[in-house]
């Protein structure tokens, strides 16, 4: 393990346990009051009900990205890294409940690409993310492609990440920063350092933009020409 890697883990697990505590705080104040009020049924509950469900999926998240960044520590492989469809696999994405989602896919098929097995995965970070910043509006999911590669973008309303600080959002090194930053974008959970660390692994590319004052963020994986 490099310095580097061993200078951040105290204060990255540090953010890790705080983002955390949210969603297991939300699932046990939900959870009380249900047990506390068996008599109640109607809106009430199904307002309770939704937030344990949101609450749960961030905590599942969480864990998941938890899991790829301690594969990173640990030098160990994050997952395989399975050749796929690209808009077969979005099509299987479920986005946030409580999000307005809107999928172009382009009418060109098949669009093979390696590693894109990890696509759902990936966007249901950027999709987080967009969540938490992207000021309750629409957000687009895009797949765009050429000879050489597949791209997802997923562009929303929010402010993009600062200019000089779009490369360092993704990394270690800048989490704490991210945390601190108006327009920093942090995800919970380390949730951008930790999708482009899967992004990475199977062999793609993670960057984040500015388009026409929004934000977006463009994956790309290298393209699988049909034999």
């Amino acid at each position: 393990m490099t310095d580097t890697r061993v200078d951040g883990v105290g204060r990255l697990l540090g953010l890790v346990v705080h983002d955390l505590r949210n969603p297991v705080a939300a699932i046990a104040a939900n959870g009380g009051y249900l047990r506390t009020h068996p008599q109640l049924a109607g809106p009430d509950v199904h307002d309770c009900l939704n937030d344990v469900a949101i609450a749960l999926a961030d905590l599942q998240r969480g864990l998941e990205q938890v899991a790829w960044i301690g594969h990173w520590l640990a030098a160990e492989p994050i997952v395989g890294r399975a050749d796929a469809d690209v808009c077969d696999v979005l099509r299987t994405l479920v986005p946030p409940a409580e999000l307005d989602v809107r999928v172009e896919l382009p009418s060109e098929s098949p669009l093979r690409a390696r590693g894109a097995a990890s696509c759902p995965a990936i966007v249901d970070v950027l999709l987080a993310n967009a969540r938490d910043h992207g000021r309750g509006r629409p957000v687009q999911v895009t797949v765009r492609a050429d000879d050489e590669a597949v791209e997802v973008l997923v562009t929303d309303e929010g402010p993009p990440i600062g200019a000089d600080f779009r490369e360092r959002a993704m990394q270690l090194e800048g989490q704490i920063e991210a945390k601190r930053r108006p327009d920093g974008r942090y995800g919970r959970v380390a949730g951008l350092f930790a999708a482009r660390l899967l992004a990475e692994a199977c062999g793609a590319t993670l960057r984040a933009e500015e388009d026409a004052g929004r934000s977006r963020f463009v994956l790309r994986y290298p393209r699988v020409r049909e034999s």
